[in-house]
């Protein structure tokens, strides 16, 4: 199978309406798009993970919302009744509620010291020294809902809003809410943003009309222009999955099954790795090591299939789809290292992936 690149360092390709300065060495070819829509056989990729078959963790509600590992030894996962379960050397506990009757809707962990919870309500619920703490009221906006949660040290984390606001964490003290755009998330309806840090100097938020702020060195940058000005298709307003390993690498998804890659300045254009399969969740270890998730939209929001397929990066080129949870809704993915990933599903499992040779 041929493969086209996508040379974005140098211009010359459909990219976002924003161009950051540049901060680091450009990464010159950071994705390579099929010259079709059809990706490399799962025999012939590079890299194999194997999955386990899904483990059922979750019996109270049977929707696990968000997932996080620190490392292979250690990972939070929530669920949408408020719980949390621990993954520790292979085994899971059962289901702790840290935020009772509130829906959970992502867990970020910095190190097995210190994660966050946050919730539907503008709460969070923080893990430290092998205790939650009670649950925190931090937005009490127009739209606290909390969707989104990256922490990448011990003093530096950020959740986000549905109404444009990020709060933020020093280490000691969450600051009150800060508006980042002047019109919310988008401009008509507020959304469910994501969040990925690379560092607490560089962070981007990316709304559901695929328009991304970028936080760079203590300062907001970006003034939300979208990733893609020629996407193939419409925004599905919700959440587009994002993971940024530095400030010259990023990964994000848009629409149904397209990735786009930053390499610094510039977005690539998007280039289709799962058909028309809603890609819920992304996680890279570092920018040789991606894997993306799927799974299907509730029945009437815009299309979207997916049936528990994951697709892996492997630093060039993107594998086909693996069918690693049958039916199920993969919720969220986290790959803390290149030889790890676990994968949550709405229907309480858990699924873990490991590297072969």
């Amino acid at each position: 199978m041929a493969f086209a690149a996508l040379a974005i360092a140098g211009g010359g390709v459909a990219v976002g309406r924003y161009v950051l300065p540049s901060t680091s060495p450009a990464r010159g070819i950071v994705a390579k798009a099929p010259t079709t829509t059809s990706t490399p056989s799962s025999s012939s990729f590079p890299v194999e993970i194997r999955w386990s078959k899904p483990l059922l963790i979750d019996r109270t509600t049977n929707k696990v919302t968000g997932v996080s590992c620190a490392s292979a030894q250690f990972c939070i996962a929530v669920d949408s009744a408020g719980n949390a379960l621990t993954y520790s050397d292979g085994g899971w506990t059962a289901p702790v509620p840290i935020d009772p009757g509130a829906q959970i809707n992502a867990v970020a962990c910095s190190s097995a010291k210190l994660c966050v919870a946050v919730d539907q309500q503008g709460k969070l619920v923080t893990y430290q020294g092998g205790s939650w703490s009670s649950p925190q009221l931090v937005d009490s906006t127009e739209f606290p809902q909390l969707t989104a949660v990256a922490c990448p040290s011990s003093t530096f984390c950020m959740a986000a809003d549905g109404n444009g606001n990020v709060i933020m964490y020093n280490g000691s003290t969450w600051k009150a809410p800060q508006r980042i755009t002047s019109s919310g998330w988008t401009s008509s309806t507020p959304g469910a943003p994501t969040i990925s840090c690379a560092s607490p100097v560089f962070c981007v938020v990316l709304d559901v009309d695929d328009n991304a702020n970028y936080l760079v060195n203590g300062a907001w940058k970006g003034a939300g222009a979208a990733i893609s000005e020629e996407s193939p298709v419409p925004p599905s307003n919700w959440p587009n999955p994002i993971a940024c390993v530095s400030n010259s690498f990023c990964l994000a998804a848009e629409g149904f099954g397209y990735v786009l890659a930053y390499d610094g300045r510039l977005w690539s254009m998007p280039a289709d790795i799962d058909g028309n399969n809603y890609l819920r969740s992304m996680s890279c270890a570092n920018a040789d090591f991606c894997v993306a998730v799927d799974g299907r939209l509730a029945p009437g929001f815009g299309g979207g299939t997916g049936s528990g397929n994951a697709v892996t990066f492997d630093g060039n080129a993107w594998s086909s789809p693996t069918d690693v949870d049958g039916s199920n809704v993969i919720t969220s993915v986290s790959c803390p290292t290149p030889q790890f990933c676990l994968a949550v599903d709405a229907s309480g499992n858990a699924i873990v992936g490991r590297v072969t040779g």
